[in-house]
């Protein structure tokens, strides 16, 4: 009689398939007591031995006892050097993931970040008035309907939403000197033409659909009180497209994961945006994203950008949580703490038309 398979794999495995005698690899089973002597084809009754130790020592029924005791004293040994528990088996499984995790960030990085947008708002007239009233274009509009698509170029980027509205009183821009006037000029009290963020979380949620769940990866930026990172203003009567590129952001990564942007398919995006309201036009008409370009990596960048279809799900709401620094009652100020947000899940679909790579 033979051994059955199973007992062989789990003598071999307990043994690191070496010989409890010599320590060679490539062992037999090898049966202590002969099955003509009574022996049993169970695991008691089994000792790896290789070819050369079975050949010296298997036959010997003065070994028997040696045989079992160097046996027992080797499972000892591997169990106490080699210890398998499930804990150690998580542990080393945790390993291999943040080396593949860390290859395949090294290959296909997914951070540091940078983020293009066009945000669409409006203000009131008196904030529009005191932006524009110079500009060329102001309530002078002639001419026939513009299709525009703000300052931003670059040929291989998947996607750049168009701007085409009806304008019947006012086309004009703010960009260059005149752009940094009005940002000189600009203040957190009062409504002016600049939307301006307190804050900009970004969050990416990987194989996660709860959205109780913590993030897997989020990016913050807090704002000074002056505008940052804006290129361009343009005016199309009292609806103005504001461009922004935003860079500098502090990583919360809690697994100290290196994601890459394999890691982007099914991935739930979370964008969240603070800033200050003088006035409830923003709550009668609030800002849009227009445009969003998510920028990933830094030798070799690829950059997600998304179709206005995606983008239409941006919401704005008062914020829940009260903010005593903006609290302006004594001078007379109503002053609101607006969240803007978006989400979306980057299906295959949405990565396939969205996600390229800037060369």
């Amino acid at each position: 009689m033979a051994f059955p398979e199973s007992v062989k794999l789990t003598i071999r495995r307990k043994t690191h398939f070496q010989c409890c005698l010599c320590k060679e690899l490539g062992v037999e089973i090898h049966h202590i007591v002969p099955v003509s002597d009574g022996g049993t084809d169970s695991e008691e009754n089994a000792a790896p031995l290789c070819p050369t130790c079975h050949e010296r020592y298997g036959a010997n029924p003065i070994k028997r006892k040696f045989i079992r005791e160097m046996r027992d004293f080797w499972y000892e040994l591997c169990e106490e050097r080699y210890n398998l528990s499930a804990e150690r088996l998580n542990g080393i499984e945790k390993q291999l993931q943040v080396l593949e995790n860390q290859l395949k960030g090294s290959n296909f990085p997914l951070f540091p970040i940078a983020i293009f947008y066009t945000l669409r708002h409006t203000t009131t007239a008196d904030a529009i008035e005191r932006a524009f009233n110079s500009q060329p274009g102001f309530k002078k509009f002639q001419g026939a309907e513009p299709q525009e698509i703000g300052s931003f170029r670059q040929s291989n980027v998947p996607r750049y939403n168009s701007i085409k509205l009806n304008i019947t009183e006012s086309h004009c821009t703010l960009s260059g000197t005149e752009l940094e006037a009005v940002v000189a000029k600009h203040g957190i009290l009062g409504e002016t033409a600049i939307k301006t963020f307190v804050s900009m979380k970004v969050h990416f949620y990987f194989m996660k659909r709860d959205t109780d769940a913590n993030p897997s990866l989020s990016v913050k930026k807090i704002f000074d009180r002056k505008p940052q990172g804006i290129s361009r203003i343009e005016l199309f009567d009292r609806v103005m497209f504001q461009d922004c590129f935003a860079t500098g952001w502090e990583v919360a990564n809690p697994e100290l994961n290196a994601f890459s942007v394999s890691d982007l398919k099914n991935a739930r995006l979370v964008i969240e945006a603070t800033f200050l309201s003088h006035d409830d036009v923003n709550l009668r008409e609030p800002p849009v994203l227009h445009n969003l370009l998510v920028y990933f990596g830094q030798t070799t960048p690829h950059v997600l950008s998304l179709d206005l279809d995606t983008l239409s799900s941006c919401s704005v709401a008062e914020s829940t949580t009260s903010n005593t620094r903006w609290n302006f009652a004594n001078i007379g100020l109503t002053t609101r703490e607006l969240v803007l947000k978006f989400e979306t899940v980057l299906t295959e679909k949405i990565l396939a038309d969205a996600l390229g790579q800037v060369t």
